[in-house]
């Protein structure tokens, strides 16, 4: 070993520069907003950190994916995350790293980076109180939202999808299979739900029977009618002291599989082409509405 002392001595000074803060968060009202027709986020293709409150979570469900976190209620403070793998809770507290991306024309968080769900059963913002045509917007894409008295004017198309219009404008509604109502036209309800944008439209997508509330149900014709047998094999007989004026049987798709003019108190229905499972009977007597269930064996 060298003892041979350095003079003068050598001194080294190491600077290290450590971030105690953590990351820095970025509002969903900023990804969101925006005055570009074509709707695309201010921070396209950037990635961002990000605090929310789970709204909606369809990875669960039959037909949609991915889940909607929102800071605070209104427009513009939700956004879609289009994460397959992780699957909150409603009313969890996450914390996500993700890329802001435009695809088809709607707005999401993808390629996660970060996932964490730090609290649950926190407190949802009112969903917003919309119209029929303004649920339908960029504005509130992404976001919790309720429409108020909305008429069912198209039954269930396919995949689930249905329209209302509470006078302003027809909305598509959606229930990605998470709901066994079946929609009658000309009933009224009341729908909460998150605005999706696919396939060039908006739609509103529940999440739950929980989310639909039917106005205007005439409890007198509903409880005045009467289904038997049920199961049935061959016919099934209908009867209420209103006259009955129409009836549509459909599948649990919502597909119209049978349909009778009937102007009578009492209607036989023949069922025997049906196949065995699960049919709902919508009945219509003038301006009143419902819906009965039967099995066919």
């Amino acid at each position: 070993m060298d003892n041979e002392s350095y003079s003068p001595a050598v001194i080294r000074t190491i600077t290290f520069t450590t971030n105690t803060e953590g990351p820095e968060f970025t509002d969903i009202y900023d990804i969101q907003y925006t005055l570009d027709e074509s709707g695309d986020s201010p921070l396209k293709n950037q990635y961002v950190w990000v605090k929310g409150i789970v709204v909606a979570n369809f990875n669960p469900s039959t037909y949609g994916e991915g889940y909607y976190i929102q800071q605070g209620g209104g427009a513009w403070n939700g956004i879609y995350v289009a994460d397959l793998v992780n699957s909150p809770t409603v009313g969890d507290s996450v914390i996500i790293a993700g890329k802001v991306v435009e695809s088809y024309g709607l707005t999401s968080i993808k390629e996660l980076t970060y996932f964490e769900a730090f609290a649950t059963d926190g407190i949802l913002a009112a969903p917003a109180e919309v119209s029929t045509a303004d649920a339908g917007t960029e504005a509130y894409e992404s976001c919790l939202v309720k429409v108020i008295d909305a008429e069912c004017t198209q039954g269930i198309i396919s995949y689930g999808e249905w329209y209302v219009d509470d006078g302003s404008g027809e909305l598509l509604v959606k229930e990605n299979g998470v709901s066994s109502i079946q929609p009658v036209v000309g009933n009224h309800y009341d729908i909460v739900g998150v605005i999706y944008y696919g396939y060039s439209k908006f739609s509103l997508q529940y999440r739950s029977d929980a989310d639909i509330v039917i106005t205007n149900i005439n409890e007198d014709f509903a409880n005045s009618l009467s289904l038997y047998p049920n199961p049935a094999n061959s016919f099934v007989n209908i009867s209420s002291e209103f006259e009955i004026n129409n009836i549509k049987v459909t599948n649990n798709l919502g597909q119209v599989v049978l349909e009778q003019n009937a102007k009578s108190n009492n209607v036989n229905l023949n069922v025997e082409n049906l196949e065995s499972g699960i049919y709902f009977i919508n009945i219509n007597s003038n301006d009143k509405n419902t819906v009965l269930r039967f099995i066919k064996e």
